[in-house]
C-alpha cells in the first residue's frame, strides 16, 4: 500500500487543478461515451454494491475500473488481474474470487488494501487523491501531473512511466484519466454532478495559475521519483496490461513554491 501524504496539505491545489482542468476536446466524445457505460447496466449495479459495501462512490469506482482494465468485471481493481485467479502483480497473492459475487468480493478485498475502505465525506478533492493514491505519487519529480487523474484534460501533455522505474518525458498516456471521466459522468447524470461537492475547508487560493505551465497539487512535498503505480502502455484494440504496482515513499518536505498551487 503506498504511503499518503497528509490530506490536508494537497486538498487546496487538488481544488484549483479541478477549477482550471477541461477536457480535450479530441477526447469530448470519448468520455462521453465511457461516462454513459460507467452508469448503464451491468456496471451501475455493480459498482452500487460497491459504494454500499465500503463507501466509496460507485462512479468513482468506475472511474478506475477504467483505467484499470477497461470496465472488465471479471477483473482486480488492484491491478487489473482476472479475478479467479491468485494475483501476480502488486498487490501479489490476492484471491481469487469466484462466484455471482467475484466482483464484489474482489473489489472490496482491493479497497481495503489501499486503506479506502469505510471513509466519509468523499469529497471531490478526495476523490482526486485518492485516486492519484491508487497510482502512486511518483509523478512528483518529474514536474507532470499524474495521467491517471489528469489525462484528457488540459492539465496533461505528455510524461508517462513505461516500465517500472522508468519515465519516458515524451510518452502521452492514450487512457482517460479520472477528473476527465468525472467531468464526463457530471454532464451525463445529474445526479454526479450533484455529489462532486467541494471540501468547504478546501477553498482555493486567490487567482488563477498560468495555463502555460502544469499545476502541482502538492508544493510542498516531494516523493521518490521511481515509485509509481504504472501502466503499460497497450496498443490500440487490445486489452489493458495489468499495471505494476509499487510502494510509494514519501520524503522531507521541501519549501513551498511561490507559484501554482
Amino acid at each position: 500500500v503506498s504511503q499518503m501524504p497528509p490530506y490536508e496539505e494537497p486538498k487546496r491545489g487538488y481544488t484549483n487543478l479541478w477549477n482550471a482542468a477541461a477536457i480535450i476536446p479530441a477526447h469530448k466524445a470519448a468520455a462521453i461515451t465511457i461516462a454513459k457505460k460507467i452508469r448503464s447496466e451491468p456496471w451501475a449495479t455493480a459498482f452500487k454494491q460497491v459504494e454500499v459495501a465500503t463507501g466509496v462512490p460507485d462512479f468513482l469506482v468506475g472511474c478506475w475500473l477504467e483505467r484499470e482494465s477497461s470496465l472488465d468485471l471479471e477483473t482486480y481493481l488492484g491491478n487489473g488481474e482476472k479475478l479467479n485467479k491468485v494475483t501476480d502483480l502488486v498487490p501479489a497473492g490476492r484471491g481469487p474470487w469466484t462466484g455471482p459475487n467475484a466482483f464484489l468480493n474482489g473489489t472490496i478485498d482491493a479497497i481495503k488494501h489501499e486503506g479506502l475502505f469505510g471513509l466519509k465525506n468523499w469529497y471531490l478533492p478526495f476523490m482526486l487523491f485518492a485516486s492519484e493514491k491508487l497510482n502512486g505519487f511518483g509523478y512528483y519529480g518529474h514536474n507532470v501531473n499524474d495521467p491517471y487523474v489528469w489525462s484528457w484534460t488540459n492539465l496533461y501533455t505528455k510524461g508517462k512511466f513505461t516500465s517500472d522505474g522508468h519515465f519516458d518525458p515524451n510518452f502521452v498516456d492514450p487512457q482517460p484519466g479520472v477528473a476527465a471521466l468525472l467531468k464526463a459522468l457530471a454532464e451525463v447524470d445529474s445526479t454526479v454532478a450533484a455529489r462532486l461537492v467541494m471540501d468547504p475547508s478546501a477553498t482555493a487560493a486567490p487567482g488563477a495559475v498560468s495555463t502555460a505551465t502544469p499545476r502541482f497539487w502538492c508544493p510542498s512535498a516531494t516523493v521518490n521519483s521511481t515509485s509509481h503505480r504504472r501502466r503499460m502502455p497497450r496498443p490500440t484494440g487490445t486489452r489493458p496490461t495489468p499495471r505494476i504496482r509499487r510502494s510509494t515513499s514519501i520524503q522531507r518536505p521541501r519549501p513551498p513554491r511561490t507559484t501554482g498551487v
